[in-house]
This record gives structure tokens, sequence and C-alpha cells, in this order.
């Protein structure tokens, strides 16, 4: 049977490329994983190691004053600190700049000069050579943290890891800061922990190499955790490979069941049979394996290089893989080639010699076995859905999982019934439109509708798993932007308290990326609640007809009441009494606290005309385009608030940092998806190939009846279009209500029940189903290619 297998293995190895590319990409996609994640803690680990060297003693729970009082008592120490001031560099306002500290002993100093020299005096800093770059800082410019200036006397190398920061100063003149400085430790050198305790009292006293494993634990449990993840996109991978590679071999081996039987008639037994499909099997996993676990090391360590070069900020370290991680993804490809050989094996070789040498008809789904599928379909989808409300009603993530997974297996084995009847449908379409080509190629998709579920599965599941996350996504966004729109319902705020130029509006407008903005009529005044008399404010008023402000919170301004800013809201209480004074004249309002209209009081147009009837213009409110830059939006906006004095503020940087959040994670996901869409669609390529195989001698008839090449062509893209495109079409209606289901389940606590409706970005499913059905047009290529070239004479001699 040895030379029975190795040439069942050379002659039919083409046929086997679909199941070959499926354990590939599957192996390669675990191993490349590991790479990854190894390569990440490494980098993490070396940054965490190089900022502690030189320390032999780490000290945690430290305040500033604490940590000044241990470093005067300690000779060779160093605080390593944070703070977040506002820095000013050559009249622009730098948002979330991180300042940390850099210590005065060169032992401990863990930051690489690139240029000048490490800062000595308390007006000296250090600067990320990055962020040099990035905000055109040079040597000896100036830099203003909070008020103070502070001369830029190096630049050092980029550093990653939790002691990182664009700005270091000495400790200093980190205390300079105040309130503002959080101490992250106190690292020691030349000493012990025991000496160092008698010193810092309760603090926390640690070991250097202590500290860092714990810290090192820590810090790549994220890692670990998202490399879970990613093993969860293998498994898809892998589940969809064992539907594609079962399909494969349940075609092959029934059409060499006339082998199988001569090979019984010449006195091999059933389990020698058995037993060389099997190790066929096996032969083929172990060689794709291989490969995909080549190919696997391969592509992460070039993964690696283009990052080094690309995502400089990225900590990548060496990568070492061990080979347990390269048997388990080895093992699990040549396990899922077994394992999705077994039935197809044992329902080829159940047939005895006789029946095998007949011609066999097509498989019926009415069946005895068929009929108990569809009834345990039928089970599984009523138990997976009452699984599903359970868990939208308890919020069960657990729950709703297994339900998922449970309704979606029941779909699959009621595949059969409903894949052909959605072909049947879609095919009075398409034999309507394209005449005897769309006829033909509907009868063919359904001739086998197991065969045909098979197919599709594979694709189904992609589709699902993509539809869920697109529809999924475009709810949390619609659910986050309902929020956002409360928090922050002005983009852009530019409001001062001297009048403000009269084109003001239409400077603001022509910054690029704003897509409307109107000018703020109001006023200076002072304000009187409980007794207590306030300083100088900003009244501004809306006009009534603008649609600047997002949300409905600002769509009506009631009168009588004043829209007071948190930031203000120290001095009142919502409710409030407030009296509003201004040359002269007063108003007494009830007090609102608003979110996002930083820079002023908002009344309405009647309030403001009873305060200041000749009020000017003192602020203007714009709203950005969807696709707006925020950082070159804000910066144009400070820059015009600098030169009226004014203040800029608005909540576009929030809301465009939110969507890069949200957008990155659809890409990631929709990539690591698009590994089982890559596989089903070969799934779908393979099994049209191979049909083509089989009805060579069919299609040989039907071009001596007249059916031209361009008709044969036309036939099989069609038979493909139709299984992709009502596979897909399947999949956006499954992975919606899965999506609803995901949605409500995890995030109705968080966004408020109220906030949360379905939403379905009509365009990106139609382009899923576009890409599906493009895909399995580009399936259909060379197959079609193969069948045309088979002139009818030659078809019809072929049994």
């Amino acid at each position: 049977m040895r030379t029975v297998l190795m040439a069942s293995v050379r002659r039919y190895a083409r046929r086997y490329v679909a199941a070959v590319l499926a354990v590939v990409l599957g192996s390669a996609f675990v191993v490349v994983t590991a790479t990854i994640a190894s390569a990440t803690k490494a980098g993490m680990l070396n940054d965490l190691a190089t900022a502690y060297r030189g320390a032999d003693v780490v000290v945690t729970g430290l305040d500033p004053a604490s940590a000044d009082r241990a470093l005067a008592r300690i000779g060779t120490a160093s605080v390593n600190a944070s703070a977040y001031p506002a820095v000013v560099v050559g009249g622009a306002h730098l948002d979330d700049v991180a300042v940390g500290s850099v210590a005065s002993h060169q032992s401990l100093r863990w930051q690489h000069l690139s240029t000048g020299r490490y800062p000595r005096a308390s007006d000296e800093a250090l600067v990320d050579a990055g962020a040099a770059r990035q905000n055109g800082i040079r040597l000896g410019e100036r830099l203003s943290l909070d008020g103070r200036d502070y001369r830029v006397v190096g630049t050092s190398r980029h550093a990653n890891g939790h002691l990182a920061a664009a700005v270091y100063l000495t400790w200093p003149a980190m205390q300079r800061l105040r309130d503002q400085v959080s101490v992250t430790d106190l690292v020691v050198g030349g000493s012990d922990a025991g000496r160092v305790r008698g010193v810092v009292g309760s603090a926390t006293v640690e070991p250097v190499d202590a500290y860092l494993a714990a810290q090192a634990k820590r810090m790549t449990r994220n890692v670990d955790v998202v490399a879970t993840m990613l093993l969860l996109f293998g498994a898809v991978a892998f589940f969809v490979s064992i539907l594609v590679i079962a399909n494969t071999f349940t075609v092959l081996l029934a059409q060499r069941q006339r082998d199988f039987a001569l090979l019984r008639c010449v006195g091999a037994t059933r389990r020698q049979v058995m037993r060389s499909v099997r190790l066929e099997a096996l032969t083929i996993g172990i060689g794709a394996a291989t490969l995909g676990t080549v190919l696997g090391v391969l592509v992460g360590r070039l993964l690696l290089v283009l990052a080094g070069h690309v995502l400089t900020a990225l900590p990548v370290g060496r990568a070492h893989v061990g080979w347990g991680w390269l048997l388990a993804a080895w093992l699990t490809g040549v396990l899922v080639t077994a394992v999705a050989s077994v039935l197809p094996a044992r329902r080829a070789t159940r047939v005895d010699p006789l029946t095998a040498l007949r011609p066999l008809g097509a498989v019926d789904v009415r069946s005895r076995a068929g009929a108990a599928r569809l009834a345990l379909g039928m089970v599984l989808i009523l138990a997976g859905a009452a699984m599903l409300a359970l868990a939208m009603l308890g919020h069960l993530p657990l729950v709703m999982v297994g339900g998922g997974a449970i309704s979606f297996l029941g779909l699959l084995l009621l595949g059969p019934v409903i894949v052909p009847a959605c072909i049947r449908a879609a095919g009075l379409l398409t034999g309507r439109l394209l005449g005897v080509p769309g006829r033909l190629a509907t009868a063919n998709a359904v001739r086998n509708p197991r065969r045909t579920a098979a197919t599709a599965a594979s694709l189904l599941v992609g589709t699902t798993l993509v539809t869920g996350m697109v529809v999924g996504m475009a709810t949390i966004r619609a659910a986050v932007d309902t929020a956002m729109d409360a928090d922050h319902p002005v983009d852009v705020s530019v409001v001062g308290t001297r009048a403000l130029p009269a084109d003001a509006a239409r400077r603001v407008a022509a910054i690029h990326g704003v897509r409307e903005a109107v000018a703020l009529r109001g006023v200076t005044a002072t304000s009187d609640t409980r007794g207590a008399r306030l300083g100088p404010t900003t009244v501004v008023a809306l006009p009534a007809a603008s649609d600047v402000p997002r949300g409905s919170a600002l769509s009506h301004l009631a009168p009588r009441t004043a829209y007071v800013p948190w930031s203000l809201m120290n001095d009142f209480a919502q409710q409030d009494r407030l009296t509003l004074t201004a040359a002269g004249r007063s108003v007494r309002l009830h007090v609102v606290g608003l979110g996002g209209i930083d820079g002023g009081i908002v009344v309405s147009q009647a309030t403001l005309r009873q305060l200041a009837p000749q009020a000017g213009v003192r602020g203007v409110w714009a709203r950005a385009g969807d696709h707006a830059d925020a950082d070159t939006v804000g910066t144009r906006a400070a820059d015009l608030a600098r030169a009226w004095h004014a203040q800029a503020a608005g909540g576009l940087k929030q809301r465009a940092y939110v969507h890069l959040q949200l957008d990155v994670m659809v890409y990631a996901v929709l990539a690591l998806l698009s590994v089982s869409l890559l596989i089903a669609l070969f799934g779908i390529a393979n099994t049209l190939g191979l049909s083509v195989l089989e009805r060579t001698h069919e299609h040989a008839l039907l071009r001596a009846l007249g059916l031209t090449r361009a008709q044969l062509r036309a036939t099989l893209a069609v038979e493909a279009v139709l299984l992709a495109a009502v596979t897909s079409l399947i999949g956006v209606v499954v992975g919606s209500v899965y999506a609803l289901v995901g949605v409500r389940t995890l995030l109705d606590r968080a966004l408020g029940d109220e906030a949360i409706h379905l939403t379905l970005p009509w365009g990106q499913l139609a382009l899923v189903v576009a890409i599906a059905a493009l895909a399995g047009l580009a399936a259909c290529v060379l197959p079609a290619r193969r069948a045309v070239r088979v002139s009818p004479a030659a078809g019809l001699a072929v049994e």
C-alpha cells in the first residue's frame, strides 16, 4: 500500500492545493503571532532593564516631599518622576506633553544622548529627539513650562517604557512644578535594601532584580492577552481550514471510488484502503504544516525588520520563539488535516466494490441521515437563540459566546437546505437576465446540496465574523458619538474677554478642515451666587438657527438660564440662582452645568439682549468636517486665539482620538479575519476546480449540443458568483444579529440602554458582499480556463 500511497499523492497533488494552503496559512499565523509577541516582550523588558541600569535598590510609594528627604540622606540616588504641565514652544501650546526627570548621578542616567549634554542647572532641559523633530525644537531654544523658561541643552534618543517622556528636567527643576509632580520610584546605587529601609520608613523597598521581575510580569501581561486574542483568530482560521479540507477530501475521495473498488477487487481489505487514505492525509498535513511553520518564521522575522524601520516607537527586541511554539503550530496543522479527513475517508471506503464500480447518483439530503441532521440543526439554533436572549437580558458574555457557537453550528447543519434554497431564489433572477448560462449555473450549484453547503460554510464563517465586527463597531461608534456630542458639543471654540475682530468667524471658517463657523455675541460680566461675588466672566449667546454645536444639548437654549462650563462649576451648583451684571444691567438666571463649552457662560439671545443690547463679537464656535485633521485645526485655532488674546478650546481632539482607537481596532480585526476569508476563497476555487474535473463529460456533451466556450465560461463564473454572493448575504444577516446581541450584552450598562440602537453601515456591508462576489469570480478563472480547453470529442471520451 506504500506504493499506492505515494502514487496517489503524486497524481492528486494539484487537487490538494487549497487544503495545503489552508494548513499553511493557519500554521504560519500561529508562528507569526508567537514571533511578534516574543519580540514585543523582549523590547519592553530591554527598555525596562535599561531604565534601571546602575541601580541596586528601588523604592516605591513615596510622595515628592518624602522622596526629596530620602534623596538628601542617601548618597547615590535619583528620583523618577513625571508631570504634565502646560508647555509652550515658540508661542505654540503643546498638549499632553509628558515631563520626566533625569538623574544627576551619571551611573543612574538611562537616557542616551543624541546631541548636546545632560542638564545640570534647574533651568535646563533635555528633550526627546523625536519630540524635538516633531515640534521644531532646537538646541538653545527656550521652553515654557507652567510659565517658567527652560533652555534646551541636549536631545536624547527615543526611549520606550513607563519612564519615557518628551522633556526631562533635573529633580530640583521638577519640584518647581509642585502639585503636578507624581513620583514613580526612587532608585539607589551602591547600597543594600536594609540600609535604605532605615531611611525611607514605611515605603516599599526592593532589590532591583525583584522589582524588575515584578514589573516585567505586569508589563508583559497585556502582551499575553493580545497574543491570546490573536491566537483566537488563528483558531478561526484553523476551523475554516477544517471545512475546506473536509470538502476537498469529500470530493476527491468520491471521485476515486472506482480506484478503491479496484484495490478491493485485487485483494486489498477495507482497513488497508482506509489506512492508505489516512496516511495520504497525514502526509499532506505533515508537508503543509512544515511549510507553514517555516513560512511563519520567515514572515515573522520580515515583519519585525519592517517594524524596526517603520515603527521606530514600537518596543521591538530580539524574537525568541521556543520549540514548544513551533511544535504546537506544526502539530495543530497536522491534526487539523487528519481530523478533517476522517469522515470523508470513512464515507468513501464504506462502499462495497460492486457498488463503487457503478455510476453514483447525487447525494440526497432527504435521507434518514439528512433528516436527523436537520432536526439537530433546528434544536441547536433554538437552544442558541435562547442563550443569546438570556445573555442580553442578564449581560452574560460567556453565555453569549456559547449561544453564538451553538446557534452557528446549527446553521451549518442546516446549510444543505438553507444555502441551496437561497441559491435557487437568486437563480430565478440570473436565469432571466443571463439565459442558459444563468439557469445551468443555478442547477449546477444546487446539484449536490451537501457539497454546496460545505463549500459555503467556510466563507460563511468569515463573512459572519467580518459583518459582526463591522456592524458592532458601527453601532458602538454611533453610541460613542452620541455620548461625545453630549460631552463635547463644540469642536472648536475661541472665546476671549476682549472683543474679537468683526471677521473672526470668517477667519476661523477659513481654516482647512473647518466646515462651518458662527460668531458669538457676548459681554464681560460679573456674577453673584449665594451671596458671593465672582470675578469677570465672558457671557456669550449662540444664534438660534446655528447647527454648529453637535447633539441636542444646545439646540434649544432655555430663557433665563445660564449654561455654565464644568470648569466654573466649582463656584456654582446645579439650579443655583445666578445674577449676571454688565454695564449696570443685571439678570437673574438658573444655573445648568454643561460640558464642552469652555471659555464662558452661554445664554439665550433674549437674555443677552437684556444684559447688553449692544454686545459685540466675543467668541467663535466652529464645526469641523468628518475627515478634518484635529492637530492642524487645533493649532491654527490656537494661533488665532493668541493673536486675539483669547482662549482656544473644543472637543475635536478628544473626538478624533476616540475615533482613531475605534478605527485601529476595526482595521486590525478585519486584517486578522482576512486570513480566514482567504482560506475560504481558496476553498471555493478548489471545489469549483474539482467540480470541473467531475463534470468533464457533461461539459463536453453541452459543447457538442451547441454551448459555446463563452457560455461555458459564463456558466462557471455565475456559479461561483452565486455561491459567494448568496453565502455572504447570509453571513451579513447572521453577523448583524450577532453584532446586536454582542453590543447589547457587553455595552448596555456602559453606554445606557437608550444609547444603543443597531446601526447598519449599508455601504460597508455592500462592500463585503461585492468583495465576496468578485473574489468568487476570480476563483473561477483557472477552473473555467481548464474547462474550455477540453474539446468536445476529448471530453466525451472521458468516463
